[in-house]
Order: structure tokens, then C-alpha cells, then sequence
């Protein structure tokens, strides 16, 4: 088993309820430093492994839903909550090296946001410019818009990548692009894309698997209403 399965297994076996309030500020990102089954309820007692970092892509228009989706209310383990806030506290119980909020800052994140350093080039600008943050070997990326995802399904993808290579869901025939796990070298392609204004992420993901950089990894029946977005009211 390699070593960042190893840490992640281990955290989990060893990991205990905490509020999100009380999450150890060392697990924060600094910017200015330039760096259906059943949930786990777990936050872990320690840090688990450092080769991750965690990205909320939280910067779309939402012109569909017509108002900002990170925005809305969403009812969490007995706690209405912003749904940005939801999905900080299911990247928060990984124990990721790092974590970045992609989009505009929020009030009351105790994550700094980093802007996207190409505009109006959709999520393959976030997933770029969080590449670039990214300071550890894997990046875990997560959209806001997916409310039923839990840290259970995300451990899955972790548990799943290794030796340089991410993984990305694949479900209905369709790539899963914005809950996955990238290597830190899938920067490269990426910010190529940007260049030639290549923004579909589908296109993204297949050159990064045919490179061997990621791979495909089905949706279990399981967890398929996981990956299930909110993008309508």
C-alpha cells in the first residue's frame, strides 16, 4: 500500500467527531504563504496525509440557478449552513495538506480565496490555478454544487490514486471533472489549455488519462446520487 493510502486509512481508523469551529488552524491554507452510503461523522483527532491538498471550485456564474449557488441553504447533520461552508467541512474532515477556496472570498471562511488567474475561462481556470498553489503531490478537487457528497465518497478517490496518477469518476459515459483527484504535473496541461482556449474539461480529462496521468474510475451504484449537482432552483 502506498504512503498516502497508508496515512489516509490510518486517519480514518484513528479519527474522531469535531466541529468544524474547532478545526486546527495549521490545516489552513495560508495563500499569503503561497501555499447512497452511510457518511463518516468523523473529524480526525491528527493530520492524516500531507500529499494532498483540497480545492473548492466555488467561482461559477450559476447563471442556470440564477442566484449564487454557494449560497444557498443547505441543511447539514441537524445544521442549516451556507452550502460553501458544507463542502469546506467534508474537505476538512480529509485532513488535507492544504486547502484553497477557489472564487470569490467568503465571509467568514477561515480559507483565503485565490482568484482565478484567467478570466471568464469557466472551472478550467480554477482547477489551473489551484494546480499551481497546490504545493503537495495530489490535488483533490471539489465543486460546490454537490450537495449529497461525502467524505467517505472523496476518501474513496484518494484511496484510489497513487504513483503520480489521479483519478477522475466516470459516470453515464461522462467524466466527473470537478470531484477528483489530480497530480500536481496535470498543471501543465491544463494552463496549455487555457492558452489555446481550450476550456471543455472532458477534453481536459481524456488527454490526462490518455497521458496516464489520471484514470478513470467508475461511480459504484452505491454513491451514484453523490455526484448529483444542484444547478437548477
Amino acid at each position: 500500500m502506498s504512503q498516502i493510502k497508508r496515512r489516509i486509512a490510518t486517519a480514518f481508523l484513528n479519527s474522531k467527531e469535531r466541529s468544524l469551529a474547532g478545526c486546527p488552524r495549521h490545516l489552513i491554507m495560508n495563500a499569503d504563504k503561497s501555499g447512497g452510503h452511510q457518511q463518516s461523522r468523523a473529524f480526525f483527532e491528527r493530520p492524516a496525509a500531507t500529499e494532498f491538498a483540497a480545492a473548492l471550485i466555488a467561482g461559477g456564474k450559476s447563471r442556470r440557478m440564477g442566484r449564487d449557488k454557494a449560497l444557498l441553504t443547505v441543511s447539514w447533520r441537524g445544521r442549516q449552513m451556507p452550502l460553501w461552508k458544507r463542502q469546506l467541512s467534508v474537505l476538512q474532515e480529509l485532513k488535507p495538506g492544504q486547502i484553497v477556496l477557489s472564487g470569490p472570498d467568503r465571509p467568514g471562511s477561515p480559507v483565503i480565496a485565490v482568484p482565478d488567474r484567467w478570466e471568464f475561462a469557466g472551472p478550467l481556470a480554477g482547477i489551473a490555478t489551484c494546480l499551481e498553489f497546490c504545493q503537495q503531490e495530489y490535488l483533490l478537487v471539489l465543486a460546490v454544487d454537490l450537495p449529497r457528497i461525502g467524505s467517505e465518497c472523496l476518501k474513496e478517490l484518494l484511496l484510489s490514486s497513487g504513483n503520480g496518477c489521479g483519478v477522475v469518476p466516470v459516470r453515464g459515459g461522462r467524466y466527473e471533472p470537478l470531484a477528483a483527484v489530480y497530480p500536481r504535473q496535470a498543471r501543465k496541461s491544463a494552463i496549455a489549455r487555457l492558452r489555446r482556449s481550450e476550456l471543455r474539461l472532458q477534453d481536459f480529462v481524456q488527454e490526462l488519462v490518455s497521458a496516464g496521468l489520471v484514470r478513470s474510475w467508475p461511480v459504484p451504484p452505491r454513491i451514484d446520487d453523490q455526484f448529483t449537482n444542484w444547478n437548477s432552483p
